[in-house]
């Protein structure tokens, strides 16, 4: 029995955790997701409880807040996104609505009908897209066409059916979205640990997604594929830690008091109204610094192929780089700090950093390296196979 006690208690331990987790990275569907598998009618603890009304009412301000600012902006084009908020909303409450009766009876957070304001935006957002699509149609250009698609694409996901949209998209062609097959390659001749090559070789193109244009990273006997994209990596330069320490000092001149101005026989000078010429006192401060700079450069280079499938022919090849840079500046001072320059005082209540790791910055290094060529890669593909679908002269 206390075996079973103590599982129970680490069980809850343990989803608190990783509820704190996706709490603090506003993952908020997903720690609901993790709590309410874990009541069901036998048992449950009063802190998993507890949690989910934290989320609930932390999530819903929050949604909350991000709609009223969404709505004080003014632009017409927020109920999409006031929509899809609310429906966030109305999805957790209908999970933790099919809780055990006495589960919900044990919560703070109380369910709320949401369904005015979301029909609400949904009109909104219908008649919004509505308008821009029929404002794009009345151009015949290719692209104004292209947009007046996906604001019609919205119009029937938001109200299927809205006037005349079934009759508008009709008229479309659906025409086949280019298929792109890439990869990553590792060609560098050097040695590098599997972790680092696991970092170096992943990308995930997948979120570049659109009805247009399809990047794949795996190959299929049924799939066809439109350009064959070769991301080549074949070089990986580690500069090392370099620490340097400098030492100087700065000098100022500043006040200190008032003198009043002598004649030769060492009497006092006075002005036409019979006062005194004062002239500022100075004197000479200093401050001694020791300065510590740390250095260190991760760089990535390659280059990206992209060719066409069907004939192997090269489109398009460009050399592709991604680099790192850790600088710290830190400094201990002697002396009066006035004296220092401006920039110098900007070192103030510096600290001494720790050098990154080397995975650590081969990570960041990578996502520059590859945010270069999927910029690269989209930049000549929407070159060489511009946007296709069409629309029959029919509006």
């Amino acid at each position: 029995m206390n075996k079973i006690i103590s599982l129970v208690i680490l069980v809850v331990l343990v989803s608190c955790s990783g509820t704190n987790t996706l709490i603090k990275q506003n993952r908020y569907d997903e720690a609901i997701d993790l709590l309410t598998k874990q009541v069901t009618k036998q048992t449950f603890s009063i802190k998993t409880i507890e949690k989910i009304d934290q989320i609930m009412n932390e999530a819903v301000k929050k949604d909350l807040s991000t709609i009223e600012h969404l709505k004080l902006s003014g632009e017409p084009d927020v109920w999409y996104e006031i929509f899809g908020i609310y429906q966030k909303i109305e999805t957790r409450q209908q999970k933790i609505s099919t809780l055990p009766d006495t589960a919900i009876n044990l919560m703070q957070y109380k369910i709320e009908d949401y369904s005015d304001y979301t029909n609400q935006a949904r009109i909104k957002a219908t008649q919004y897209h509505w308008a821009k699509a029929e404002r794009h149609l009345e151009n015949n250009d290719p692209k104004e066409i292209e947009k007046a698609y996906h604001h019609l694409l919205k119009v029937q996901e938001l109200t299927p059916g809205y006037k005349t949209s079934n009759e508008l998209l009709s008229n479309f062609k659906k025409a086949r979205p280019v298929e792109i097959f890439y990869r990553v390659n590792n060609r560098f001749k050097g040695y590098l640990p599997p972790a680092v090559i696991d970092e170096i070789t992943y990308l995930d193109l997948s979120s570049l997604n659109t009805t247009t244009y399809k990047f794949r990273n795996k190959k299929t006997k049924k799939q066809p594929f439109d350009y064959i994209i070769s991301i080549d990596i074949y070089d990986v330069k580690i500069i090392p830690e370099n620490t340097n320490d400098s030492y100087y000092v700065e000098t100022a001149q500043v006040q200190d008091g008032i003198a009043y101005k002598l004649d030769d026989n060492a009497n006092f000078v006075y002005d036409s109204l019979g006062r005194k010429i004062e002239y500022p006192k100075l004197k000479n401060i200093a401050c001694y610094v020791t300065e510590t700079v740390k250095k260190k450069a991760i760089f990535i280079g390659g280059n990206v192929i992209i060719s066409e499938a069907a004939t192997g022919k090269t489109i398009g090849e460009q050399a592709i780089s991604g680099e790192s840079r850790f600088l710290s500046r830190s400094a201990k001072f002697k002396g009066d700090i006035n004296a220092l320059a401006p920039e110098t005082r900007e070192l103030l209540g510096s600290k001494e950093a720790k050098y990154p790791s080397d995975l650590e910055l081969i990570m960041r290094a990578s996502d520059k390296f590859k945010i270069n060529a999927a910029n690269y890669i989209i930049h000549e593909i929407k070159q060489k196979s511009p946007i296709t679908t069409e629309a029959d002269h029919s509006f």
